[in-house]
């Protein structure tokens, strides 16, 4: 009998040459963020953004760790505008769909 070995290890070892081409479908969930932030004129704004994770990304934190990093990209490319005192409040879930 063979041992039980994870799909991922599996994988990792095998020659991509002899996998038979299958789509494997992946679930992606969609989730409204709602933030807070100061603009450069000291003005408290509050905002929302859509994301899209693959539902084996989500894990607690996940969501607003991505968030953050895209104001980091956000602010450095719109230097003259950027978020400032950025505040992750809350988000919602809005629904799943399996990729074709």
């Amino acid at each position: 009998m063979r041992p039980k070995n994870n799909l991922k290890e599996i994988l990792s070892k095998i020659n991509p040459e002899t996998i038979i081409d299958v789509k494997i479908p992946r679930t992606i969930n969609g989730y409204e963020v709602f933030f807070s932030y100061i603009t450069i004129r000291g003005n408290k704004k509050e905002n929302k953004r859509k994301v899209l994770l693959v539902e084996h990304d989500f894990y607690p934190g996940h969501l607003e760790k991505k968030f953050y990093e895209w104001i980091d990209k956000y602010n450095k490319e719109h230097e003259g505008r950027p978020y400032l005192k950025v505040k992750f409040l809350r988000y919602e879930f809005l629904g799943s769909m399996i990729e074709d």
